[in-house]
């Protein structure tokens, strides 16, 4: 999933349905029922579109997400209990980190995950070694 341009907030809680899509985007509630608009690249776009439409809603209950969710990570061979299972917010947090190590700005990260401080944006970078930073000057 990290390949997808949406950080992958899996939202669970929260009712995703078809009509919330557009074309190249998604409109998504964030804390607080702050309405963002999120593009959605090429992957995501076509694995949206394999997807039954037989229902309003894209995930047809709460517990068939989780439920669903944890038969994926089980199937890739990922932990699904303990302290390094795969979460949701894992997901979004390595989709957003991966894109700060391909050079996206913080200020896009922080529109694109919602966060009203950039404090909490900076939570999802890694600092690269120096080396390679001083580097960046070199090309």
């Amino acid at each position: 999933m990290s390949s997808c341009s949406t950080p992958p907030s899996v939202q669970a809680k929260r009712r995703l349905e078809w009509g919330h899509f557009e074309a190249d985007s998604v409109v998504v509630k964030g804390k607080g029922g702050k309405l963002r608009r999120v593009p959605l690249n090429r992957k995501a776009r076509a694995a949206l579109d394999s997807l039954d439409r037989d229902s309003e809603n894209v995930f047809h209950s709460r517990h068939n997400v989780a439920r669903d969710f944890r038969k994926a990570v089980s199937s890739a061979g990922l932990e699904t209990k303990g302290e390094d299972r795969v979460t949701p917010h894992t997901l979004r947090h390595t989709a957003l980190s991966r894109m700060a190590h391909k050079g996206a700005d913080v200020a896009s990260l922080q529109r694109l995950a919602g966060h009203s401080s950039i404090v909490t944006t900076q939570r999802y970078l890694h600092s690269k070694d120096l080396r390679s930073t001083v580097e960046l000057l070199d090309e």
